[in-house]
């Protein structure tokens, strides 16, 4: 029936790695056309974790961290860009693109491990609008993962016109015991685009560690965002089965 279940974190501390915790002991079923919207903290970048025993995503639904990750002008130290003069992409998997005329050290760099991706994406350069970072989408399946639908944690774009930082790509990350997946399966962590002369972000990080795959493959996506009309391109994040 088009469900909608909204979580937000609060912020992890030196006990915890994660700011949420949900546990379902038997079976999760997210139908079709219904969402999760985990969102991390936007500034101390505190994450949901899932914990579940069975989990089914149905085609046209699933798991959306899209813009859900660091705010703008927040971020990993390494994957926040520095703002100057125009703002430059936030980097994760990939490194963010330089604004227009800028040093390219002003851009985010990578951060985080591609095997384990722990972290949100970064928010892009803080100048006017700048973008949030992809949210962290992490789950842990005691035994069966069915995936038809979308996992997605893509960075946020900063609006036509201004001149701030797009946010790069979030994580996904999977444990579990076995996939059953189809070609609608989709796992998804691209950069935002960068607009004006702001640079665009770095695309995010995927790792699924599982035990056997039936079914179909499912499609991945680590791409950076696309570059504005003077603004510097990002790079692919990093993807790891």
């Amino acid at each position: 029936n088009s469900g909608r279940l909204y979580l937000y974190s609060g912020p992890t501390n030196a006990s915890a790695d994660y700011g949420a915790l949900v546990v379902v002991n038997r079976t999760m079923t997210i139908g079709t056309n219904s969402w999760v919207y985990p969102y991390c903290h936007p500034t101390n970048g505190g994450s949901v974790l899932f914990r579940v025993r069975d989990l089914t995503i149905a085609t046209n639904g699933g798991f959306n961290a899209n813009i859900a990750g660091w705010a703008g002008g927040y971020g990993h130290p390494d994957g926040k860009a520095v703002a100057s003069g125009y703002g430059g992409g936030a980097g994760h998997g990939g490194i963010g693109g330089k604004g227009y005329a800028n040093n390219p050290s002003t851009v985010g760099r990578t951060y985080g491990d591609s095997n384990a991706p722990a972290f949100p994406g970064s928010g892009g350069a803080w100048i006017l609008h700048e973008g949030y970072g992809g949210g962290l989408v992490r789950i842990q399946v005691a035994r069966f993962l069915r995936l038809y639908g979308t996992i997605s944690a893509n960075g946020m774009r900063t609006p036509v016109y201004y001149v701030g930082g797009a946010g790069s790509g979030g994580g996904i990350y999977i444990v579990c015991r076995d996939i059953i997946g189809s070609t609608n399966g989709l796992l998804r962590a691209n950069g935002g685009m960068g607009s004006f002369y702001g640079g665009s972000g770095g695309g995010g990080r995927i790792a699924v560690w599982y035990k056997d795959m039936y079914g179909g493959a499912i499609r991945t996506s680590v791409t950076n965002g696309a570059a504005g009309s003077g603004g510097g391109l990002g790079t692919p994040g990093t993807v790891v089965w």
